[in-house]
């Protein structure tokens, strides 16, 4: 996506976008781990 086509409210849309994301990839990274770590006490 070019940045320069973009007008100043559809980057601040694509930017809080890609954070969401991140975010997401970040909280179900977080819930594996978890799921990991019962599992790994409760066998």
């Amino acid at each position: 996506m070019d940045n320069k086509t973009l007008n100043k409210q559809e980057r601040n849309h694509y930017q809080a976008y890609s954070g969401f994301v991140k975010f997401i990839q970040i909280s179900s990274a977080l819930v594996i781990i978890i799921l990991i770590l019962m599992a790994i006490f409760l066998l």
